[in-house]
């Protein structure tokens, strides 16, 4: 074999050796590219949703303070549900907004609702898990109360707008007056008592002799070994 076509096959060799790394390399990038890619879109998707959500709840403390039940009901998709924390329940858009519409012209007229988002967890691409912290001042049932209350709700995306499906309203326990500076006091009374009694580290035990005796304290000290 004369000297050119040798360089010849070499030649060849060399350039399907190349176009076989080539074949199985190329795939390779293309898929890793379109799965960067992929997930940049999700975290897109994901952070705009979230941005979406949370403004929601903006919507909806804005809605109720100042009084914009047709604002407010509009959150809600057509067939939505409010489940009140009493237990009533309203069904679709017209009795949420009716039912609001109602106690904002009487004992809510002058009140204000102030929202903290607590979970805000995706149940899938267009399902979404939002619970909020309320406080409520201004109830004309209760002159001078901060009424607490804790939101559920079940928001779902349809034809490309988030809207509430579904709410759960649980109000919560009003603080009595003092009750933390008496709990801190009483705590403090048990460690003194427990320190001078046992020399040992302060628990509260219950004793007729003890200042955190059921007598006294029962609702104010929990029990040890109990």
């Amino acid at each position: 074999m004369d000297l050119s076509k040798r360089d010849t096959r070499r030649e060849l060799v060399r350039l399907g050796v190349t176009a076989g790394v080539a074949a199985a390399w190329l795939p390779s990038r293309l898929v890793y590219g379109w799965e960067q890619g992929a997930r940049k879109d999700v975290a897109a998707a994901d952070k705009a949703d979230r941005a979406q959500l949370t403004l929601l709840v903006d919507k909806w403390e804005k809605a109720w303070n100042s009084h914009d039940m047709k604002a407010f009901a509009n959150l809600f998709h057509d067939d939505g549900v409010w489940v009140l924390w009493t237990g009533d329940v309203w069904k679709g858009r017209k009795s949420i907004e009716e039912g609001h519409s109602a106690v904002h012209k009487t004992v809510f007229r002058n009140s204000v609702q102030r929202e903290q988002l607590e979970e805000l967890t995706f149940l899938g691409p267009d399902a979404a898990v939002v619970r909020f912290y309320s406080t409520l001042t201004g109830d004309e049932r209760a002159p001078g109360k901060t009424i607490r209350s804790r939101k559920i709700l079940i928001v779902t995306r349809r034809a490309g707008a988030w809207k509430v499906g579904w709410d759960r309203t649980r109000g919560l326990p009003t603080p009595r007056a003092n009750e933390s500076r008496n709990r801190m006091a009483v705590s403090q009374r048990c460690e003194s008592w427990a320190q001078v009694k046992f020399n040992a580290h302060p628990a509260c035990v219950r004793s007729s002799s003890s200042p955190c005796s059921a007598q006294s304290h029962a609702s104010d000290v929990p029990s040890v070994g109990v």
